[in-house]
């Protein structure tokens, strides 16, 4: 079974999902075919319903309907091949045609236009039927289960669900405790390569620890936490001290009582160079401010130091230019203390010496300004 890792840092932190689909030594061959066999006949079902038109904006609900019933013809063709797995074959299929309805809707403006009878299939289905669950052996499990709950909050008015209304839904209507926390730990996975420790997330590990009867599904989880809490909002920056391009130490307490913006990336990064302008292009705008302090680390291995130097100066880099070398020793590497495995990084630390936000947004996404500004103000 493959491996979720929830961060580089954190390799102990793994949920089994079967993704692949490559033979597998220890069961037989007979019946490795027949899985093989049924994967492939998914995946034609599957391609039966992945119509261009359930994806385009100004499609009618009379339109889709009519493609909907292609579908469901082409669909259960394919469905006759498997005569022995027709009702498991079928229920997969009409897993598909929900996801199909999700994506019109997610199209619709007005959403309530949609008359009650469009849900009908989440009175038939269900995500606890076993036929259903089968089809964690593939990676349609996931979509197939985010598009039930997206209906459902459609059909009473609501938005569309977040990864954590989808995450808690699976916490409290899931039966099986191991693909409960499959599913949790695929989302928890996915979120954690931008967000992090932020306010929902914490909200979502305790409700795992109130739903999950997985004791070591939860531990894991705490384990994580414990690693993140340090860098959450409103946690001490910790002090560090490290060399510029001229070999000068710098400490970040030595701008205590100023907001500092901190930008950490890599020679290898083509994100954070092209990040890098619109970076730039802010601290210039706050040139003139005594209250905020834009600060750049070069996070590197210790035989990049000389390609770092070079950058920098080939580039003509301005402002405060540090360099973080990974694994070196714990006095100037920032890897445990900032939890680093992801660049660019983006850091807001507010006057008195706090995280605003750890995992801040890009210069070039609007949020960043406001972050900023909300930065400075604190």
């Amino acid at each position: 079974m493959k491996s979720i890792i929830i961060t580089a840092s954190f390799s102990v932190l793994s949920w089994g999902m079967v993704l692949g689909h490559s033979l597998k030594p220890d069961i037989a061959l007979s019946e490795q075919k027949e899985y093989l066999a049924v994967d492939t006949l998914k995946r034609k079902i599957l391609k039966a319903w992945n119509s261009e038109l359930f994806w385009k904006a100004d499609i009618s609900l009379e339109n889709f309907e009519k493609e909907v019933l292609n579908c469901r013809q082409k669909a259960a063709e394919l469905v006759k091949q498997q005569p022995l797995r027709a009702i498991e074959n079928k229920v997969f299929a009409d897993f598909a045609e929900l996801s199909a309805r999700r994506s019109f809707l997610r199209n619709q403006k007005d959403k309530s236009v949609v008359p009650q009878s469009f849900y009908g299939l989440l009175d038939v289905l269900s995500i606890n039927d076993p036929l259903f669950q089968n089809n964690k052996q593939t990676s349609e499990f996931s979509n197939f289960f985010n598009a039930y709950v997206a209906l459902l909050h459609y059909r009473l008015g609501k938005a569309e669900p977040t990864m954590f209304d989808q995450s808690k839904y699976a916490l409290t209507h899931l039966t099986n405790e191991e693909l409960k926390s499959d599913f949790v730990g695929m989302s928890i996975s996915s979120r954690n390569s931008r967000y992090m420790m932020d306010p929902e997330m914490i909200d979502l590990i305790r409700a795992v620890n109130r739903l999950s009867k997985d004791e070591a599904f939860k531990k894991k989880v705490n384990e994580w936490e414990a690693l993140y809490s340090p860098i959450m909002a409103g946690k001490p920056m910790p002090d560090f001290e490290l060399p510029d391009q001229h070999g000068k130490m710098v400490k970040f307490s030595d701008f205590k009582g100023k907001a500092v913006i901190i930008d950490v990336w890599a020679t290898w990064c083509s994100v954070c160079i092209k990040e890098m302008p619109y970076f730039d292009a802010f601290k210039k705008e706050m040139k003139d401010r005594n209250d905020v302090v834009f600060i750049t680390i070069g996070w590197e291995q210790a035989d990049a130091v000389t390609e770092w130097k070079k950058f920098v100066n080939d580039h003509k880099l301005e402002g405060i230019q540090l360099l973080s070398v990974r694994n070196k020793n714990e006095k100037d590497n920032l890897q445990q203390k900032l939890v680093l495995h992801t660049m660019p990084r983006y850091i807001f630390i507010d006057k008195q010496g706090r995280f605003v936000d750890s995992y801040g947004p890009y210069p070039s996404k609007a949020g960043f300004k406001e972050m900023l500004l909300k930065t400075i103000a604190n």
